[in-house]
C-alpha cells in the first residue's frame, strides 16, 4: 500500500494491490485506487476492465484519478481500472488460464479457479465496502453501442434508477441480468450498482469516454461526494425490445445512419453491396426505434447482425425520484450538450 496526502485537504489516497493466487508459486496484482474525503459521506467504487478487451472506462478512470485528487471530497471513492489485468494482457474478454468471464463469477470463491478467487479478492474487498457502485463496459468487437445504462432488478432498484437517471444517458436498459454478475451480485447485497455501456471493445473514442467521465462525475454530484449539482435530462427512456438487423449475404456494408438517431418504419438503414452479384440494396428499418449499436467494420458476412435498433412500442420512463437540492434539469434532446455545458 502507497500513501499520499494533498496539501490543500485532509484527503489522502491510498494506493493498494488485490493478490490472487494463480499458482503456488506465483501472484497476481490488481492495482486500486481509494481517495478518501475530508470528513464522512457516501463511498462508492468505480470498476472498469472486467473484460479485458474493453478499454473505454479503463481510459475514464484514469483521467479521473488525477482530476479528483485535486478536489475537495466527501465520503470515499475507489477506483479499479483494470479489474481483470490477465485478460487485459491478453487483449481477451475472458481470462486464459480458465476459459472464464468475471463477469459471470462474482461474488467469487476463494477456493476456486483463478477467475473465482479473483472476483472473490474484488467483491470482498473492494464492492461490499461501498454504499454505490459504477461498472465501465463497452460494446464487443466491431459493434459500437450508443451510451447507455443497464438496470439490474434488486432490492434498492429505486436508487439504482436514480442512479441511472444522473448518469446522463438518453437511453436505459432494464434486462435479466444473471446473478453472478457484478452489478445484480452487488445490488443484491443492497448496493445499488448500475452497469454502463460505452463504444466498442479496443478502441479509445474521445466521444465515449467524455461520456463516461461527464456520467462519473455527474454522479458524485449527486450524492454529494463531490460538491456541485448535478445536471440531469429532464427524460431518461428505458427500452428493452431490440430488432437486430442482419446481412442476408456477404460484402461491404455502408451504414447511413448514426447512433440514438431515431428511424421510422421504411427509413434507409445503410447499403449492402454484393461482392458476387456486384450489386448494391439498400436496408430498410422495419420497425420503428432508436440506434443502439452499429457494425463499424465494413466487411460483413452473411447473418451477421449488422443493427441494432430498440423499438419504442413498450417505451418507458425512468421516473425514479432524484434528491432535492441535487439536480438541475436540463431540456436538451442531445446528452451531448450536458457534457459540453457541464463546467468541471
Amino acid at each position: 500500500m502507497r500513501m499520499k496526502g494533498r496539501l490543500d485537504t485532509m484527503a489522502i489516497v491510498e494506493e493498494k494491490f488485490l493478490r490472487v493466487e494463480k499458482s503456488q508459486t506465483e501472484v497476481v496484482k490488481v492495482r486500486y485506487s481509494i481517495i478518501h474525503g475530508d470528513d464522512d459521506g457516501p463511498r462508492i467504487f468505480v470498476v472498469a476492465g472486467v473484460h479485458g478487451h474493453e478499454l473505454t472506462g479503463i481510459e475514464v478512470i484514469r483521467r479521473l484519478k488525477p482530476y479528483l485528487e485535486m478536489m475537495k471530497l466527501h465520503g470515499r471513492i475507489t477506483l479499479l481500472p483494470v479489474a481483470n489485468p490477465v485478460a487485459f494482457s491478453t487483449r481477451q474478454r475472458g481470462t486464459i488460464y480458465d476459459n472464464k468471464d468475471l463477469n459471470r463469477c462474482f461474488p467469487g470463491d476463494k477456493s476456486g479457479s483463478f477467475t473465482d478467487k479473483l472476483a472473490y479478492e474484488i467483491f470482498n474487498e473492494i464492492v461490499v465496502d461501498n454504499d454505490y457502485g459504477i461498472d465501465l463496459h463497452t460494446g464487443p468487437e466491431g459493434r459500437v453501442l450508443l451510451p447507455h445504462t443497464r438496470i439490474r432488478k434488486c432490492k434498492r432498484i429505486n436508487q439504482v434508477k436514480a442512479l441511472s437517471r444522473v448518469f446522463g444517458t438518453l437511453i436505459a436498459m432494464s434486462p435479466d441480468g444473471v446473478e453472478s454478475m457484478l452489478t445484480s451480485c452487488a445490488g443484491n447485497r443492497g448496493i445499488p450498482t448500475i452497469g454502463v455501456e460505452l463504444g466498442e471493445a479496443y478502441r479509445i473514442d474521445e466521444y465515449f469516454v467524455n461520456a463516461g467521465f461527464f456520467g462519473v462525475v455527474n454522479t458524485l454530484r449527486y450524492l454529494g461526494v463531490l460538491e456541485g449539482i448535478a445536471n440531469v435530462l429532464d427524460k431518461q427512456f428505458i427500452l428493452n425490445e431490440r430488432h437486430n438487423v442482419k446481412a442476408e449475404h456477404n460484402g461491404l456494408f455502408f451504414p447511413k445512419v448514426n447512433l440514438g438517431q431515431v428511424v421510422k418504419k421504411g427509413d434507409i438503414l445503410g447499403e449492402l453491396y454484393n461482392i458476387e452479384s456486384d450489386t448494391t440494396e439498400r436496408i430498410y428499418a422495419e420497425r420503428k426505434g432508436i440506434i443502439l449499436a452499429r457494425f463499424s467494420q465494413s466487411v460483413v458476412l452473411p447473418d451477421m447482425t449488422i443493427m441494432s435498433i430498440l423499438t419504442v412500442d413498450d417505451c418507458l420512463l425512468n421516473n425514479a425520484a432524484l434528491k432535492k437540492g441535487r439536480y438541475i434539469i436540463n431540456h436538451y434532446k442531445n446528452p451531448e450538450n450536458l457534457w459540453s455545458s457541464f463546467e468541471y
